[in-house]
């Protein structure tokens, strides 16, 4: 079976599906964060901030998981799905498909 990678919007269900069915959640959040720090009612409070190679370390594994015949849900932020618009992928892998809702009820699926 050939793996394939959802770049799913927020809310699409990346997170109720992983597990079935060689389904995976690949969890940005905990790739390349660097502590950054800012002062609330005079207390120093550590505030993590996404660095610039993030998706150089994410993106791969969400090939080589794919590679590996799963299907690997990412997350949608622009740079990821700039990666995958432009990676050249291997034989076992389908490629990246976009799921998100319209435009036109973005405010309704925030809401």
């Amino acid at each position: 079976m050939k793996g394939l990678i959802v770049c799913g919007y927020p809310g699409v269900g990346k997170s109720s599906i992983a597990g079935w069915n060689k389904c995976v959640d690949l969890e940005s959040s905990y790739f390349s964060y660097r502590p950054a720090y800012d002062v609330h009612d005079g207390i120093c409070v550590n505030i993590p901030v996404r660095t610039d190679v993030w998706t150089k370390q994410y993106c791969p594994i969400a090939i080589n998981l794919a590679n590996q015949g799963f299907i690997v849900m990412t997350s949608y932020h622009k740079s990821v799905i700039e990666y995958f618009m432009s990676a050249i992928y291997p034989k076992n892998v389908s490629g990246a498909v976009i799921f998100a809702p319209d435009r036109r009820y973005k405010k309704e699926w925030i809401d």
